[in-house]
Formats: structure tokens, sequence, C-alpha cells
């Protein structure tokens, strides 16, 4: 686990925003699109990302939230990560969790799966909670409160048949692994 963690960290971690890469080149993978034999090969979806998603940003919280006991830098890493995981996609005005792109096509959008991710990750960062972390318990309940909020009553999450996975898109397809995490 150690160093699954730090290698995560040498290889996603961009430390002026605290944040974590969507996808970053390595040598570990051959990006040849004549060397794979898949049909189905998208280059663009292996091509190296700076893109920022909450996703991955909750689940590196979460993952941290294991780890701060190892040793310092994995606390103060989590300590970051979490900073990163509030600034950048946490939204006061909305009482949202954002996504930092607008998409492919320029509208701006809310996801079901963002708003349930920030949820685990805040409740990770309640649960291990220590003197001089970033946020206050209370503000993380506050959070959690008001994601929760989000998904029950703007997402409509119980409604199963008519539950959204998107705010402010109406024609986008329901997923599977997004409509999981939400429920």
């Amino acid at each position: 686990l150690h160093r699954l963690a730090s290698s995560l960290i040498r290889l996603n971690y961009d430390p002026t925003t605290r944040t974590m890469r969507e996808r970053t080149h390595s040598t570990y993978w051959d990006h040849d699109p004549a060397k794979i034999q898949v049909k189905a090969y998208k280059p663009a979806y292996y091509a190296e990302s700076m893109r920022k998603k909450l996703m991955g940003q909750a689940a590196a919280v979460m993952l941290w939230s294991f780890l701060r006991d190892i040793d310092t830098t994995f606390n103060e890493t989590f300590k970051n990560l979490c900073k990163g995981l509030i600034e950048i996609f946490w939204e006061t005005h909305t009482r949202r969790w954002r996504r930092i792109d607008s998409g492919e096509d320029g509208i701006e959008y809310y996801r079901s799966v963002d708003q349930a991710l920030g949820i685990l990750a805040c409740l990770r960062m309640v649960m291990v909670h220590r003197e001089g972390d970033p946020y206050s318990q209370s503000f993380l309940r506050e959070v959690i409160e008001h994601s929760r909020t989000t998904l029950l009553g703007e997402f409509g999450i119980l409604d199963v048949p008519n539950h959204r996975t998107y705010l402010g898109r109406s024609s986008v397809s329901r997923f599977l692994w997004h409509e999981c995490f939400a429920a």
C-alpha cells in the first residue's frame, strides 16, 4: 500500500493545486495504437490529461486517510489532498460538488457520482479527524448534509426510475457505476 500511494503521488499529484491529475503518461503503458489489437481502442482515452476530477481526488483522500499514521509525509499529503478537495471541488454558493471543466461541449453541469464521492471522502475526513486538520468536523458534517440533501432532492436518487445522473445536462446517458456510488 505504501508503494502504491507513493507512486500515485509521484505520477499524478499536482502540488500547486493540491489535486490529482486525471491521467499522467508513464512508461508503464505502451500507448501506440498499432500495438494494441483491440478494435475499440481510443487513443485519446489513454493520453495524458492534466484535468482534475473529483472522483480521483475523493479516492486519494480516502486512501491517504488510511495511510496518515504510517509516517508524517503521508499525514501532510492527506491534509493537502483534503484542502484540494474542498478548495477546488466544493462550491459554497451552490452547495454542490462541481466538475473543474464543463465538458467537451462547454455546458456546466453536476454529476450525482461527484456528490456521492464527496460525501464518502468527507465522512472519512470526519472519522480520522485530528487537531490541526484543515477543516473542522462541524464544517465537514455541514458539507455532508448539503450533499446528501442535493442527492435526495435535486438528483432524486431515491426515485430509481426517474432519478437524474446529471444536473444541467439533459441529453446524457445514465451510467450504472455512477448510480451505484450515488445510491
